[in-house]
């Protein structure tokens, strides 16, 4: 029996990471350097078909933020800059998270005032990482460690991975590859 895991585990591995390398191919993720310009948010399955209302405001006037003074601040697209039938009613940052966050704009009928509201949905159990990472380690003694890898998956809070890594402490060396893992014990 430990003859066949260690015969299947390395080709086990070997499929999940090459599922992640072409997810993660297909599946870019955002430039952490973010985007030069406003875009629009993608709108979630469950509200492309739901039922829209068009409601009438006697009771107020609409708030929008002076367009002048945001379109000299911020780099908005012209299809905004150049709409006067498109206004802003509200803005806000939504801080990072690993998962996707859901936001919304509602808009107070009595008042005029509408704001942005978010919800954080939860990180699936599994998923294909993708993350590359190199790093080293000098000691007080004089040695040191440079070490790569490659975060291809992630099950939970454990991030399997492959990496390789270089120690030299005076005249003793060693370089070390293979298959390993790290567990994220906090968020």
């Amino acid at each position: 029996m430990l003859e066949k895991i260690k015969t299947y585990t390395p080709w086990v591995i070997t499929v999940i990471a090459l599922a992640s390398a072409l997810y993660g191919y297909y599946h870019p993720k955002p430039s952490p350097q973010g985007q030069k310009e406003f875009v629009a948010a993608e709108v979630p399955k469950e509200y492309k078909a739901a039922p829209r209302t068009k409601v009438k405001t006697q009771e107020c006037l609409v708030t929008v933020i002076t367009k002048t003074e945001i379109v000299i601040q911020e780099k908005w697209p012209d299809w905004f800059k150049l709409d006067d039938n498109l206004q802003l009613t509200a803005i806000g940052i939504v801080k990072p998270y690993k998962g996707e966050t859901e936001c919304a704009s509602i808009i107070n009928l009595q008042t005029g005032d509408s704001r942005i509201v978010t919800r954080q949905l939860p990180v699936p159990l599994l998923g294909f990482e993708n993350t590359f990472y190199v790093g080293g380690l000098y000691g007080v003694n004089g040695g040191f460690m440079v070490n790569a890898g490659w975060n291809f998956a992630r099950v939970g809070s454990f991030y399997p991975s492959v990496g390789l890594a270089y120690v030299q402490n005076g005249d003793k060396s060693a370089a070390v590859a293979g298959v390993g893992g790290t567990f994220i014990l906090s968020k």
